[in-house]
């Protein structure tokens, strides 16, 4: 089975769901999937959004882990990014997403980030 691409993987609007095993590099993925949705504007606000998993240190890690690539991303970029961090450097250059003009949404998100809805299944 080919890797998530979460920038040029179709997300519908509604419902989407990202099943994988243990390892797999799910919260990595997510945590790109969300910058890409608000740079793309899928989603007008980070509050649209509703990520759900299993356990409350998975909830935990994928809220941090979402902040943390939106503080990357409102960050300069760092001359290694392109090996250190290539999923922010792919949000930063894919033409399509328009990293320059659309920085603000990130800005926005970062500044929002605490209405990120994160929760387990059970809290659900």
């Amino acid at each position: 089975m080919p890797n998530f691409d979460f920038i040029n993987s179709e997300i519908h609007s509604g419902l989407s769901v990202i099943e994988a095993s243990a390892g797999t590099g799910k919260t990595y993925s997510i945590s790109h999937l969300v910058a890409r949705m608000i740079l793309d504007g899928t989603v007008s606000s980070i509050r649209d959004i509703l990520l759900v998993t299993f356990t409350n240190d998975a909830a935990g890690e994928l809220a941090e882990r979402t902040r943390k690539v939106l503080e990357q991303l409102d960050a300069d970029p760092t001359l290694d990014e392109v090996t250190k961090s290539p999923g922010i450097h792919r949000l930063r250059t894919d033409e399509a997403l328009d990293f320059d003009n659309n920085r603000g949404r990130i800005r926005l998100a970062l500044r929002d980030s605490d209405l990120l809805n994160v929760s387990t299944i059970h809290a659900f």
